[in-house]
């Protein structure tokens, strides 16, 4: 056995190209799966905006409430520890969101098992597929395939928000330089609006 496939085995990930076809097989974590869900719900370039509202809004409801009181009021004890707890909800906000999404993703997968595990994903001329513990799906060139990453993953959108992931540190660089150039040639054909 070769010291490439002997690596690629104690990764738990293997990368084989077959008459064009790029092959991924990998393990599927519930971590992968909140990775993608803070990604997509709170920490994708445009959702900003939603960002920077929900952090606001504390403050936002502190300096309403400032201004909706009497000037002698705003000195009070309990105004005071009412903005201090404002200024606590701008802080905490983002810490909260991603404690939530990542509960709710771990309590989806402990009820649908289905979600991870053994992953193979087919990058070739011809389409995108992916056979995990649900069966088998096949999208043809030209139908929607985005794909986005981050430091830890690449996300295939086949979706606007859905995606397949695919955990980077199972692969090396070179393996990874090998995945994107294939993602790349399926987005350029994609129908992607």
């Amino acid at each position: 056995m070769d010291l490439s496939r002997n690596h690629a085995e104690n990764r738990a990930a293997v990368l084989t190209r077959e008459k064009g076809v790029l092959q991924l097989s990998f393990h599927l974590d519930v971590d992968d799966l909140v990775a993608f869900a803070h990604f997509a719900q709170w920490a994708a370039p445009e959702r900003r905006g939603f960002r920077w509202f929900a952090m606001a809004l504390p403050l936002l409801v502190g300096v309403v409430m400032t201004f909706s009181v009497p000037p002698a009021a705003r000195v009070t004890t309990v105004h005071i520890l009412f903005l201090v707890l404002c200024g606590l909800g701008f802080f905490l906000t983002p810490r909260w969101v991603r404690y939530r999404i990542g509960w709710r993703i771990r309590r989806q997968a402990r009820v649908n098992k289905s979600q991870t595990g053994e992953m193979h994903y087919e990058l070739s001329p011809a389409g995108f597929a992916v056979q995990g513990p649900k069966g088998r799906t096949k999208l043809p060139k030209g139908a929607f395939f985005f794909p986005r990453e981050t430091e830890k993953h690449l996300f295939f959108f086949v979706q606007d928000k859905a995606a397949y992931v695919l955990p980077k540190a199972a692969f090396s660089s070179g393996e990874l330089d090998e995945i994107r150039s294939a993602a790349d040639t399926l987005a350029r054909a994609s129908k992607r609006a």
